[in-house]
């Protein structure tokens, strides 16, 4: 896509699913991974979390081998835990959480096979929360693809006081896995993540329009804003919004409340 700034568009058309006279079309900009290419930053605070929301499109052009999308890991061998989105040996997209005891993954929450099966643009949710307050059943992580719910699972087992933590010396990497390896071909856009659970029944349409647009056959995003608030929710980390460009992206500015992101390798086209 040779699109390098977000544009907000007016339209008039009478296609199916497509916006009518007057609607307003996000249509932000894309980032090209080579595979040699990566955006990370480090973890300088000790943090933990109980609930998280990740949101972002992807198209996957690349081989089907095993290559990450979103990793939180470990990088001076701690004891830590990860929220990670892989795309398979399918091609298939697989969410998890799991937790690093130094030496072995422990898998805490997985769902497995997502398809994004063509190189167009598709919506990924993931939502997750383990909160006491809200009582039994609530231990739970969410995946929703182009706006329809794929699958769950029960996170963290039984233990209900159990949080994702995130460490000092732990790497966030964006089109890679944490050590800046497994780095995807594909493309990404509006990539944003909550310390916040969403309802996806309720809170999905915040984030996601079903409305079409060429280039963008499964929807499209919704415009965030600069801020990326949603429900008094910020971000912490943002790569998005109107008038978010290329250059933004390879700069790795996060207009969400964690520091920005380095480029490894690249540019990003």
């Amino acid at each position: 896509m040779s699109v390098t700034e977000s544009v907000v568009v007016e339209t008039i058309t009478s296609v199916a699913n497509e916006v009518t006279d007057g609607d307003e079309l996000f249509i932000p900009v894309v980032a090209n991974f080579d595979g040699a290419t990566g955006l990370y930053r480090a973890i300088l605070a000790a943090n933990e979390s109980s609930q998280g929301t990740v949101s972002l499109w992807i198209s996957r052009t690349g081989p089907i081998t095993n290559k990450k999308v979103y990793d939180i890991g470990d990088t001076v061998t701690l004891d830590s835990e990860t929220t990670r989105f892989v795309l398979d040996g399918t091609g298939n997209l697989d969410f998890k959480i799991a937790h690093y005891t130094g030496t072995v993954w422990q898998q805490l929450a997985n769902v497995l096979d997502a398809g994004v099966p063509d190189d167009t643009m598709h919506h990924v949710f993931m939502t997750f929360r383990n909160d006491t307050i809200a009582g039994p059943g609530t231990q739970i992580m969410q995946v929703w693809i182009d706006g329809v719910f794929f699958g769950s699972d029960t996170i963290f087992g039984s233990d209900a006081s159990r949080t994702v933590s995130f460490l000092i010396g732990d790497r966030i990497v964006i089109g890679g896995r944490h050590d800046l390896g497994q780095l995807i071909v594909g493309s990404l856009s509006e990539f944003v993540t909550y310390e916040a659970y969403f309802d996806p029944v309720t809170q999905l349409s915040r984030f996601y329009s079903p409305q079409v647009s060429p280039g963008w056959p499964n929807g499209t995003p919704v415009n965030l804003g600069v801020t990326g608030i949603v429900n008094s929710e910020v971000p912490g980390n943002y790569l998005g919004g109107p008038g978010y460009t290329l250059a933004d992206w390879n700069a790795g500015v996060n207009q969400g409340t964690n520091d920005d992101f380095l480029l490894f390798g690249g540019p990003l086209t």
